[in-house]
């Protein structure tokens, strides 16, 4: 081990907290690659002149769709990009040119294909890039497989898919994996996942704990009286926070308004800013695929290893690193997937003699992230600006007065299919659940004793 991989390894002795907010279906180009637009040169991020050329119509002449800022911070009902595991081949394809095409080739009838090509900037996330100058991001973050939402975030908790890349309904059941918090709960680690009360990624994932006392909200009450938002205000964090955000409302899943995900992310970091937690804490962001939008670092450039025969990442996802040990304005190249949320879960928490709980190939190969906590001494959270939060308390009147008046949406695929897991889930939980057996009377025999009187 190098000197620089010893000092990576003892900074993580620094957090007894660890954060990790898990959003949906956006792409590093898509949210952080402004970023290099305005200037910051260590990004890898968009350059002028980048773009995908598709046919409009088969034998046609060829169009060519630069990338472009967004007008609008949310989208178009329908406007879902595919990202099933044919869709992402396709859109990786001859150096990550694939991307318009085929969101032509899935919404043929949609007058803007090139809407996967286009990009947020500071305006339309106020909050991210308030984050990116005040802490650490990183360019080098890859979903863990080429596919859609729950084979990536099974990778996020469990280190390996079985072999899926689709979200075939119902998405994980059939998977039967090993969520890292066996581990802590073997060892006595606290932890917590909070979110909405059917969301829950570890519940999903690992049939152990389709239930479990561990599950809250992320904000309980009109008070948060309970939650994450109580535990974190009042310096209650267990060891691992693994946060779902409400799925197809404040996730950022096309087509949703970034807005609400900024509100999200805002509210958490709020609540950890002034918790006394915070010398002690990582709070980790990251997104758990691209949603099908343009990202031009190709993922077969950085080859991986795996239990289930995927040796290769999907496309690079947006990520942020939070705390009081981060150096502001950084941008870490180091490779990442979402297997090194559990190789710096086991390593901080689970480690005995140096060695870690097996959990599989991707995760004993993954980069933990030890290396963000760079500082020598913690240093206080900035606060979130006073205008920001002035025009996130306009939005939440705003989302109010829309949800009154609201007219149905049209749902997209991936909430399709994750209403049918939850289903699912319901209808095997209440399979598990035994009725208790009827209170007998003082002197009424049992059904079985029946039975065996008239078997004598």
């Amino acid at each position: 081990m190098t000197g620089d991989a010893d000092t990576a390894l003892a900074n993580l002795a620094r957090i007894d907290h660890l954060v990790v907010l898990i959003m949906e279906n956006r792409s590093f180009d898509h949210m952080l690659g402004y970023l290099s637009l305005a200037g910051r040169t260590d990004v890898d991020g968009l350059k002028p002149g980048m773009s995908n050329t598709f046919q409009p119509h088969a034998g046609g002449p060829p169009t060519t769709i630069p990338s472009h800022r967004m007008l609008s911070t949310g989208m178009a009902d329908g406007q879902d990009p595919c990202h099933a595991g044919a869709c992402v081949d396709q859109q990786i394809a001859n150096g990550m040119s694939g991307f318009v095409q085929n969101y032509h080739d899935h919404y043929p009838n949609d007058p803007n294909p090139g809407v996967v090509m286009g990009y947020y900037d500071a305006a339309a996330l106020p909050v991210y890039d308030f984050l990116a100058k005040q802490f650490a991001i990183a360019d080098r973050w890859f979903a863990s497989v080429p596919g859609e939402t729950w084979p990536n975030r099974l990778y996020a908790v469990s280190g390996r898919a079985m072999g899926g890349r689709e979200n075939s309904p119902p998405p994980l059941l059939q998977f039967r994996t090993h969520a890292f918090v066996r581990e802590l709960d073997a060892l006595g680690v606290t932890w917590k996942g909070y979110g909405d009360s059917t969301h829950y990624t570890i519940r999903q994932a690992d049939e152990n704990y389709r239930a479990s006392e561990n599950f809250e909200p992320i904000s309980g009450g009109f008070h948060d009286s309970f939650g994450f938002i109580r535990d974190a205000r009042t310096g209650q964090l267990p060891a691992v926070s693994l946060l779902d955000p409400h799925f197809f409302s404040n996730d950022d899943h096309p087509p949703a308004d970034v807005r609400n995900g900024q509100a999200l992310v805002a509210r958490i970091y709020d609540a950890l800013a002034s918790s006394p937690n915070w010398n002690q804490l990582l709070f980790v962001i990251v997104y758990d695929e691209h949603g099908g939008f343009f990202d031009h670092v190709d993922p077969a450039d950085y080859p991986t290893v795996d239990d289930d025969g995927f040796n290769r990442y999907g496309v690079r996802v947006p990520a942020f690193f939070i705390g009081p040990y981060v150096d502001g304005g950084v941008c870490h190249h180091s490779v990442f997937d979402h297997t090194s949320l559990i190789k710096t879960i086991l390593l901080r928490f689970c480690a005995r003699d140096g060695a870690i709980p097996d959990m599989g190939k991707r995760v004993a190969a993954a980069r933990h992230v030890g290396e963000v906590l760079a500082r020598a001494a913690p240093r206080a959270a900035p606060p979130l600006p006073v205008s920001m939060v002035a025009k996130l308390a306009r939005l939440k009147a705003e989302n109010f007065t829309a949800a009154v008046r609201a007219r149905p949406s049209v749902p997209s695929s991936d909430e399709v299919h994750f209403i049918a897991a939850v289903k699912e889930t319901q209808r095997q939980l209440q399979g598990a659940i035994k009725p208790a057996a009827p209170r007998r009377r003082k002197g009424q025999s049992s059904q079985r004793g029946k039975r065996r009187s008239s078997r004598a």
